[in-house]
């Protein structure tokens, strides 16, 4: 299981932007999330300055409870076009995952562009490198 002290540097290291902690990450929620039964998830996102470079955004996930063992293997769901219920026309995204921690990326474009392809490559590989 990792901590965000150990993958939020990878991640910033090899984007070469600062992270920034989302507002609703659950922390505060610990008491009311066990009653319930819900996971406590830490959230970072790029920042919006960033989109240009990177062709979109990313989010990376730590669920803070979750004691997944970590295998060493990222289960990666790759880039992917599909059509959302309201908004644009199309929409690509990826997401990935290793024991707790998952990255997601939208795309700013409509088509899997060699931009959005060379971020996703960088976000796979913090993931490899955990």
């Amino acid at each position: 299981m990792f901590e965000s002290g150990s993958v939020v540097p990878v991640f910033e290291e090899a984007t070469g932007v600062r992270l920034k902690r989302h507002h609703r990450s659950n922390a505060g929620l610990r008491e009311r999330f066990s009653e319930l039964e819900l996971r406590d998830v830490e959230h970072y996102d790029s920042p919006k300055h960033a989109n240009d470079r990177f062709g979109g955004h990313f989010k990376v996930s730590i669920y803070v409870d979750d004691g997944a063992p970590d295998d060493g293997v990222v289960g990666n769901k790759g880039l992917s076009r599909y059509v959302p219920e309201r908004g644009p026309e199309w929409l690509v995204c990826a997401s990935a995952s290793r024991a707790n921690v998952r990255a997601e990326f939208w795309s700013d474009s409509e088509q899997i562009t060699p931009k959005a392809e060379e971020t996703w490559a960088t976000l796979r590989s913090c993931l490899q490198r955990l």
